[in-house]
């Protein structure tokens, strides 16, 4: 014999289930919405009131803005650290602040080394073009410094594939000498060059001691707190740079997505204010032309007025963290409720094409909150299948789906 058991619920019962029944249901929509954008290549980084905050990336470059303690640097960190699950990212890191988890430091004249001089692709005149503009720029040349320069590095070039920095001095000092005016210009050479092959100097400048494609397939922190001398902390920026256009356009890999991203800090260093009327440095050429290969570059300033008109103008995403709110007017014409001014640290206005957000960004290193659990969901090539893997930063199980 059967038995059947009816459970009759009435009217007032079911309305005392509804908010839970309501809360319950918001919250799934949220997860979902949240797993989609994720999915979708967004990073969750902080919140726009009450509403989860995504960012996606795109080649070509970010720049945040922020005094000091405005929290520019912890959102530089926490942008690496989403990233770095997905992509390879390279830090230049100016003052030694950087200290992630999955990321490989290398410190110059210590664990690495590189040679300015290296040639990996392209033709060689140009190759010695860019080295002469290079340390005309950064160390403030003078026409004839600079074609004895180039002359001597084309004798470089013959003598030897990969010519150091000290067999560049070498080749100067076996210039001959027609007047006191020669005399002077090479003396004026030497005296700018001489320290990048004495001490410290040489130990990180005296050949390549990893391959161009491991440094640029890993998460990587380059310290170049190492150095006291801005002028050798541009000259590494600016060769790591070239070094990464160089290996893109060898490998022929344009890409209208990103495949590789680079965070330079103090980048006011590396692409500096300029005049309209004067032509563009070697920095801003390069970040011009690094977006064509996949290239995302996020560039951390103080001030949009210490940068080039052409990093804020052409930025993809600006973030601005508080900062006097004249310079905001002056590059951007930004009219908001709040002034960038008033801006508590870690809030700062995201401008992304035509729309800006007021954004709270999470904290790096704090206990991540509950939407912070929900890991990167991968689309592969078959679709119906699971595969559980093991994130690096936090040992938590992730899936991921093929098709």
């Amino acid at each position: 014999m059967l038995l059947n058991y009816y459970i009759i619920l009435d009217y007032d019962s079911l309305l005392s289930f509804l908010p839970f029944i309501t809360i319950f249901s918001l919250l799934f929509s949220l997860v979902l919405v949240i797993t989609i954008k994720i999915t979708d290549g967004r990073l969750l980084l902080g919140y726009s009131y009450f509403l989860p905050f995504f960012l996606k990336l795109q080649p070509g470059h970010i720049v945040i803005y922020g005094r000091t303690g405005s929290g520019k640097s912890n959102t530089a960190k926490l942008m690496a650290a989403k990233i770095s699950r997905r992509l390879p990212v390279l830090i230049l890191d100016w003052a030694g602040e950087y200290d992630l988890k999955s990321f490989e430091k290398l410190v110059p004249g210590r664990n690495f080394k590189l040679n300015p001089l290296q040639h990996i692709y392209g033709d060689l005149s140009e190759h010695i073009d860019f080295l002469v503009d290079l340390f005309g720029d950064i160390f403030q040349l003078s026409d004839p410094m600079k074609f004895m320069l180039r002359k001597s590095l084309k004798k470089a070039f013959k003598n030897t594939s990969s010519p150091l920095l000290a067999d560049l001095l070498d080749t100067i000092d076996s210039v001959p000498i027609k007047s006191y005016y020669d005399h002077e210009t090479k003396m004026a050479i030497k005296r700018r060059l001489t320290h990048l092959v004495e001490g410290y100097f040489e130990r990180a400048f005296s050949g390549m001691s990893h391959d161009i494609s491991y440094i640029f397939s890993r998460n990587i922190i380059i310290d170049l707190s190492v150095f006291r001398s801005v002028h050798v902390k541009i000259l590494f920026n600016l060769i790591l740079l070239k070094m990464l256009y160089d290996f893109v356009v060898s490998q022929k890999l344009f890409s209208s997505s990103v495949n590789h991203v680079i965070i330079i800090e103090e980048a006011w260093n590396i692409v500096p204010y300029r005049r309209l009327d004067y032509a563009p440095l070697l920095g801003e050429r390069l970040f011009a032309e690094l977006r064509k290969y996949g290239e995302c570059i996020i560039a951390v300033s103080q001030s949009p007025v210490e940068t080039s008109w052409s990093l804020a103008k052409n930025a993809r995403i600006v973030i601005i963290h508080n900062i006097l709110d004249k310079d905001v007017e002056l590059i951007f014409g930004l009219n908001v409720n709040r002034p960038t001014s008033k801006l508590s640290p870690g809030q700062a206005y995201v401008i992304q094409d035509t729309n800006v957000k007021l954004v709270k960004f999470l904290e790096y290193n704090k206990t991540r909150d509950f939407f912070d659990k929900i890991k990167n969901v991968r689309f592969n090539r078959i679709f119906g299948k699971r595969k559980t893997t093991v994130d690096s930063h936090d040992q938590l199980p992730e899936i991921e789906f093929y098709y």
